[in-house]
């Protein structure tokens, strides 16, 4: 899978999860880009392209750090669901 659809699906993971309270369309963060790159087995700069790219489709935008905001979810829902 791409450095985006693991990214996608890492996010869409986060955001289902009981333990982390959540806005709608807004997933909170608790790593570092650094740690997401370790934890999916990308480099630092995959993790930073994928997520500029993501960000340039209008998907994700971030706020500040450690907050990611859902901006298209039928094309985040098609990312986090490619085999």
């Amino acid at each position: 899978r791409s450095a985006k659809v693991r990214i996608v699906a890492s996010l869409k993971m986060l955001e289902a999860s009981p333990l982390v309270p959540t806005v709608p369309d807004t997933i909170p963060l608790p790593m570092s880009r650094t740690d997401i790159a370790d934890y999916l087995g990308l480099t630092i700069e995959s993790v930073s392209r994928a997520t500029r790219d993501l960000t340039n489709a209008g998907v994700i935008k971030f706020q500040g750090t450690r907050v990611v905001r859902v901006l298209n979810r039928q094309k985040f829902e098609e990312l986090a669901t490619v085999v």
